[in-house]
């Protein structure tokens, strides 16, 4: 019993470079001004990225025809209105949804 319990806080991962929704929300109302959001949407670029890499799972793409590619801006869009609705969470949250969301069926 007492394994299992340490086996469950082993598979906690600490995310680090990610900010906050709220802030994220705040930079994003300001982009224009504010040079923190370019910070962290490359930052969410190389995350999911890096997801995508790590797992092997295609994120960004559909095949090669083109269908169902992603672009930048989506994802962006995407991460706004999941941080809008979820404030207290991280962009890495966010991001982690997002990739899962798209990645689920293939």
């Amino acid at each position: 019993m007492v394994l299992a319990l340490f086996s469950e806080i082993a598979l906690a991962v600490q995310i680090q470079g990610a900010t906050s929704c709220g802030r994220w929300v705040e930079y994003e109302a300001k982009a224009n001004q504010n040079t923190e959001i370019n910070f962290s949407r490359t930052w969410v670029v190389g995350y999911l990225s890096g997801l995508a890499s790590a797992s092997q799972k295609e994120f960004w793409g559909g095949g090669q025809s083109g269908v169902n590619n992603l672009d930048t801006a989506s994802v962006f869009l995407w991460i706004d209105n999941y941080c809008r609705a979820n404030p207290l969470k991280d962009i890495d949250d966010a991001a982690m949804a997002l990739f899962f969301e798209r990645i689920k069926n293939k």
